[in-house]
């Protein structure tokens, strides 16, 4: 990849320390000696994306005197900082606090009791994928105007950061039963909207939904004012 080149020079001074000094004896062969093998290279990874996160797994490997594996992350631009963490001897890890969105590549790689390090494992690249919706728009209300035949509508829009816009939906049979479903009365950002597509003598029902970028879509809800949908008199 082409961050590879650039993964390595960071790590290989850091790798240094890690093990600069540290020997002791092999468990493998009862040898008194120091230990200069370092581990094989590890299985790649892989991962599920979380929200705001990734979760990775792998299978161990099968030296007997293996302490531990680090794990080697960062954002795929120009001014990411490669982060490294000591998993320790696991064989699954979580990932947090990472950007929903952006491209991360992830590396790892096995260390004995000896502190030897081993090589890289292949690189693997995970997005970290949002996957909760905002909350639910409140105070949603509907008031018909018998007079011009028009229906205003009004709510409070969630206050999540990620909030992208409001979708009320419109049937006239029932409610709409998701984000998809009935006639698109209203998109966007305001807390207010006046719909003029109705007739006179119809009844009509609408639900309301907040969504992000990604889309998740929030639970809808009706007006508390007309819960049985409203009609234009």
């Amino acid at each position: 990849m082409g961050s590879f080149a650039r993964f390595l020079g960071i790590i290989f001074i850091s790798t240094m320390l890690f093990s600069c000094g540290r020997t002791g004896s092999s468990d493998d062969k009862g040898s008194a000696g120091p230990d200069f093998i370092p581990p094989a290279k590890p299985a790649s990874l892989t991962v599920q994306s979380l929200d705001d996160g990734v979760i990775f797994s792998w299978p161990k490997n099968s030296e007997k005197d293996i302490a531990g594996y680090l794990l080697y992350y960062g954002e795929e631009t120009a001014s990411s900082t490669v982060i490294r963490v000591d998993v320790g001897n696991v064989s699954t890890y979580a990932v947090h606090s990472l950007k929903n969105g952006s491209l991360y590549t992830f590396y790892h790689r096995a260390y004995d009791k000896s502190g030897n390090l081993g090589p890289f494992s292949d690189p693997i690249s995970a997005i970290p994928d949002d996957q909760s919706a905002p909350a639910v728009p409140s105070q949603f209300k509907l008031t018909e105007n018998d007079l011009n035949n028009y229906i205003e509508l009004s709510w409070k829009n969630p206050s999540n950061a990620d909030l992208a816009g409001i979708v009320i939906r419109r049937k006239e049979n029932n409610f709409p039963s998701g984000p998809q479903d009935g006639t698109v009365v209203y998109q966007g950002l305001a807390e207010t909207f006046r719909d003029t597509a109705v007739l006179a003598n119809k009844r009509y029902y609408y639900r309301i939904f907040a969504y992000d970028e990604i889309p998740n879509y929030s639970s809808g809800t009706v007006s508390d004012s007309e819960r049985s949908g409203i009609i234009v008199k």
